[in-house]
This record gives structure tokens, C-alpha cells and sequence, in this order.
């Protein structure tokens, strides 16, 4: 079961839950998305537009994991257009600082077509491991998985709009599946969590986070959610609150 949740439906666009911090105004929640874009689940989603800032936007959970950073967490990712979306665990700050902070990040970048793993000690990032797409669409929605495990980091991607997983070879398939794993222990221990949405053009969207503990071998966390083939319309089912 999931320790934390937000699916940024509990206040009125464009205002942002108070259990959160953030590192502008200039992330906010919307019920109007762009693209031919609807939230996940209704009636918003986070959002950041281009335009608005150069810089990665972050939300961090106002409390440390209860998991000594052993933990698995999820998101639903969208862009317009040059946008990315990134999962952050065991990190110094809430929200992350990317000029200080310390902490580990997954990536889906719908620009560049790459999804990475990366180390960031004190503002200076590293990627450790990283896997060019076949394909990622813009106005396509992606939930992103982040699971860290002691040293142990994997990633994995599902495509909404037919339930697909990317695999390693970064082509999509039918079946779940890990597409980047890698280890690292420069940081470990209990940290902050939560999210980034970088959008140079267009919009990035997030929705229906989720943070809970990690299984004891890394791969899919106990009750994650997974979208259901085929989606006629969009559907991710199991647990939210």
C-alpha cells in the first residue's frame, strides 16, 4: 500500500496542496490541460508551462519516507511539447534545490526521447544509467516508476495509451517489464521525495503520485498501479488512498 498520495485534486486550480512545498509559483495545479490532455484522475493535475521559467520546477512531500529510503514511487507524466518529467527520492531538501541538493532522480524526457537515472550530490548530477526511446509522444501520458533498494535502482515506463511497457531494448512491449537498473551508494538513509516538471515549450503535467516502501528485491513495488489494456477510456487501476 502506498504511505503517501496526491493526486491534486483535492484543492482549486491553479492553487497546490499545503502538504507540499514547491519552488515557485510557477508550479501549479490545472483542470484545463493543453494538448488534448485530461487529468488521470479529475479534476486536476500539476502543471508547469514554458515560457514561465528555465528552470526544472520542483514539489517536494513535507515529511521524510518512513522507509530508511527504501522506497518505490510512481507518477503519470505529459508534455506538449520540449517537457520532462523526473521522480525524486532520498533527497536533503524538500523541494529539491538543483543547485545544492543531494538526492537520486528517474527521468522521462518526451524531447529527447531518453529515460535516465541519475545521482545529484550537492547541485552536481551524474547519470548513471540511461535508455533511448523508440518512441515517447508528446500529449501521451507515461507513468514513471522509481524504486530505490539499498544501493539497487530501477526505473520503469508504461505508455497509457495502449498499456505498454518500455523495456531495455527501449521499444515498447506488451507485458511488464524494467527498463534501466543500476547501483549507486553515495546516498543512502531516510530523505525527502517527490517530483520535477521541466518545460521549455508547451506544458508538462504530472498527476496521481504515490510513495510507499520498496520491495526487499528491486522491481515492482507491492500494489503498484498499473494501467489496464486496453484503455477505452484511460483507466489505472489498484490502490490511491
Amino acid at each position: 500500500m502506498p504511505s503517501v498520495t496526491q493526486n491534486w485534486d483535492g484543492v482549486t486550480a491553479p492553487a497546490v496542496p499545503s502538504t507540499w512545498n514547491y519552488t515557485s509559483g510557477t508550479f501549479v495545479t490545472s483542470s484545463s490541460l493543453a494538448g488534448g490532455l485530461v487529468p488521470t484522475s479529475s479534476p486536476n493535475a500539476a502543471a508547469v508551462t514554458g515560457g514561465e521559467t528555465t528552470a526544472t520546477q520542483y514539489a517536494g512531500y513535507e515529511s521524510q519516507d518512513g522507509n530508511g529510503g527504501n522506497v518505490a514511487l510512481q507518477a503519470n507524466f505529459a508534455a506538449t511539447a520540449n517537457g520532462t518529467g523526473f521522480l525524486i527520492c532520498r533527497c536533503t531538501d524538500s523541494p529539491a534545490n538543483a543547485g545544492s541538493s543531494s538526492y537520486y532522480d528517474a527521468s522521462i524526457n518526451i524531447n529527447t526521447k531518453v529515460v535516465a537515472i541519475a545521482v545529484v550530490n550537492s547541485g552536481s548530477p551524474t547519470t548513471l544509467v540511461s535508455l533511448s526511446a523508440s518512441t515517447l509522444a508528446t500529449d501521451t501520458w507515461y507513468t514513471l516508476f522509481l524504486v530505490a533498494t539499498l544501493s539497487s535502482l530501477s526505473a520503469s515506463v508504461q505508455r497509457h495509451s495502449d498499456g505498454e511497457w518500455l523495456n531495455a531494448s527501449g521499444s515498447f512491449q506488451v507485458g511488464q517489464t524494467t527498463c534501466l537498473t543500476t547501483t549507486d551508494s553515495s546516498i543512502s538513509g531516510a530523505g525527502y521525495f517527490g517530483l520535477g516538471l521541466f518545460a521549455k515549450l508547451g506544458s508538462s503535467y504530472s498527476d496521481d503520485f504515490s510513495e510507499g516502501p520498496a520491495p526487499p528485491q528491486v522491481g515492482f513495488p507491492y500494489g503498484m498501479k498499473v494501467v489496464s489494456r486496453p484503455l477505452l477510456p484511460i483507466h489505472v487501476s489498484g490502490y490511491y488512498d
